[in-house]
């Protein structure tokens, strides 16, 4: 229900925030993650990425929904609770309120609001003549407001602001972020409110002006360093995630996806399965389509110990009980994703072994596997080797999960540098293999279901690729 409101009711809008002019590629990134960070909790349609507040204003003033949602890149939310509260709040607001966001009674500049992320309610914005977002320095005074002496936190964070015939101090205009917006407001008799406590505790932001120095030295030589944002703990979090090394090194035990998935182009039986070193999931589709026809299983990984580790598993383990082996061998040798308990493991593998009851128990799943053929590479399937290819060419189906979505990779790449490396792909692999069906999701987000190459390919270039 949320997901349909929102889709209904509300331009979402990701623009570069202020203050990253000068390193392009950077706020173009933290755009990439947020607008990803909104697909995760909203589905599709993707949020709208725009350049600056100017293509904003253009934007809206064709749109015909109420209301618009407008985040700054760097910005990202704890869980879909937030914009389940924050329709709950749309629903409840007096008719007459403009504007919920961090408002700022900035004292000597007046009432502001944060860049982070607001919303705004266009239909009153277009009847006020739809005002600029940042408003020009003029002579005069600021228009005059009251507000509630209560404040979330400090002094200058007011729960709400109305229209006033007088402030306490005459404040002269000024040009800074939201003030001609909010002026013209409040000369029209609407409401400003401030984000809720709740609505504040599942949202976080970088502060990415604030951090220019440690956000260009991540970005640009992978250094991260945890300690530098002791005081924004939930910001670390999110781009702890996007580290390269990081990610090369560690191991997913289990699959961050559903193992069922979105198999609906699946109708044929799997001989030769190309995959990432993650988790079950290809043991689940070998389980599935291709028990008695699979003869070989190739995987492709970014992270070392990953391989190493499939590789002995695949050798050592009996298929039984993950948890004796599991404290012999792996636990004091890998970084794993996610606990690695005695506990959780136990009922995470009894969980798992539950999705295996189709065509056998699990245990007979393994010792099919076991007698498999397996190629081991420890590759970067992003930079598309020769050898990925003639490996690829023999196939008949690649798993790649989350791969083209993946934090790491759109912090390296982009968004449209991952789509176009994803085209890339399509071509040349309609060339080689064509029938090759593919699963896993899409740089748009689209999941791939299983669906051939060539298929693919034919929609996304609007059949100008043949089929």
């Amino acid at each position: 229900m949320t997901k349909q409101w929102f889709c209904e009711n509300v331009e979402v809008i990701v623009w570069k925030g202020l203050n990253l002019e000068s390193n392009d590629r950077l706020s173009s990134r933290l755009c990439d993650l947020t607008q990803t960070d909104l697909r995760n909790f909203l589905g599709q349609p993707w949020a709208i990425s725009l350049e600056n507040l100017s293509d904003v204003k253009l934007h809206l003033l064709k749109s015909q929904k109420p209301y618009a949602f407008i985040v700054a890149g760097g910005s990202f939310f704890e869980s879909s609770q937030f914009f389940s509260d924050l329709k709950d709040a749309v629903q409840s607001l007096e008719p007459d309120t403009f504007i919920v966001g961090h408002l700022l009674d900035r004292k000597e500049k007046g009432i502001l609001l944060h860049e982070q992320n607001f919303l705004l309610n266009v239909n009153i914005w277009k009847d006020i003549g739809s005002p600029d977002f940042i408003g020009q320095s003029s002579d005069g005074f600021r228009t005059a407001f009251v507000r509630s002496s209560e404040n979330f936190h400090d002094d200058y964070t007011p729960y709400w602001v109305h229209p006033g015939k007088d402030s306490k101090n005459r404040i002269e205009k000024n040009s800074e972020f939201s003030a001609e917006l909010i002026d013209r407001g409040l000369e029209n008799n609407y409401k400003l409110q401030n984000f809720s406590e709740l609505l504040r505790q599942n949202k976080y932001f970088v502060y990415p002006s604030m951090q220019k120095e440690t956000l260009n030295r991540h970005f640009e030589e992978d250094q991260f360093t945890p300690s530098l944002w002791e005081s924004n703990r939930k910001a670390a979090r999110i781009l702890s995630m996007t580290s390269l090394k990081d990610y090369s090194d560690k191991v997913y035990l289990w699959n961050t996806e559903s193992l069922e998935g979105d198999f609906k182009g699946i109708q044929h039986k799997v001989r030769h399965l190309v995959c990432l070193a993650s988790g079950f999931k290809p043991h689940f589709i070998i389980d599935r389509w291709g028990q008695d026809s699979c003869q070989k299983i190739s995987y492709f990984d970014i992270s070392s110990r990953a391989i190493e580790f499939r590789k002995s598993l695949s050798v050592h383990w009996d298929g039984e009980f993950i948890e004796p082996i599991f404290s012999r061998i792996y636990r004091d040798n890998f970084r794993f994703r996610g606990k690695v308990d005695s506990e959780n493991l136990k009922a995470s593998f009894e969980m798992m072994k539950k999705k295996f009851t189709r065509n056998q128990s699990f245990l007979e799943h393994w010792r099919f596997y076991q007698s498999l053929e397996k190629d081991f590479f420890h590759e970067d399937f992003l930079q598309m080797s020769e050898n990925l290819f003639e490996n690829i060419k023999t196939a008949d189906t690649l798993w790649l999960s989350n791969l083209w979505i993946a934090y790491p990779n759109i912090w390296r790449f982009g968004l449209e540098g991952l789509r176009e490396r994803f085209t890339s792909f399509l071509i040349k692999m309609n060339e080689l293999n064509p029938d090759l069906r593919l699963i896993g999701t899409m740089p748009n987000g689209e999941v791939m279901g299983g669906l051939k190459v060539q298929e693919i390919a034919y929609r996304l270039t609007d059949g100008r690729m043949k089929q």
